[in-house]
């Protein structure tokens, strides 16, 4: 049940490593394309 709910936020790990939900969970936030000032729909009206 813990990989399962591990894995509904982001976090997929095996049994035999150290658990680094801090870092881990920044690594996932990192890489959202929903925090990348590019990918919104006014970008380039807002740059100019």
């Amino acid at each position: 049940m813990v990989d399962e709910l591990a894995a509904a936020v982001g976090i997929e790990t095996d049994d035999r490593s150290f658990l680094r939900t801090n870092d881990m969970l920044e690594e996932r936030d990192d890489r959202r394309w929903e925090l990348d000032p590019t990918s919104s729909e006014d970008y380039r009206e807002r740059r100019d």
